[in-house]
């Protein structure tokens, strides 16, 4: 439902929903591919609210997160420098490595 739907508040609502009781169940790993998946989201906050959900995540499950993840704050920070401004995507770039900057969980990578 969560990478589904075509309204990004139910989107944000839904990702917002999976608070730290569903934490032991959504870290399994075949559960992990739907929610990196939400990464590339076109609403920044849905983004930036997986990108916590996951960083929560890796505390129980870094094995399988972390490396995706280092790949995503590479991804961004290439962005940052060869990247053109089209659409905001500097400024959503920039946005979504602060979010990895105030995670504890991701400030490690």
């Amino acid at each position: 439902l969560a990478v589904s739907d075509l309204s990004p508040v139910v989107r944000l609502c839904v990702i917002r929903g999976l608070d730290s009781r569903y934490d032991p169940y959504l870290c399994q790993l075949y559960l992990l591919p739907p929610l990196f998946l939400v990464l590339e989201d076109e609403a920044l906050a849905v983004r930036a609210c997986v990108l916590q959900l996951l960083g929560r995540l890796s505390r129980l499950n870094p094995a399988p997160i972390l490396p995706s993840l280092r790949r995503v704050l590479m991804d961004l920070i290439i962005e940052l420098r060869c990247g053109g401004d089209n659409d905001g995507s500097r400024e959503a770039a920039t946005r979504l490595i602060i979010v990895f900057l105030r995670v504890e969980a991701l400030q490690r990578l």
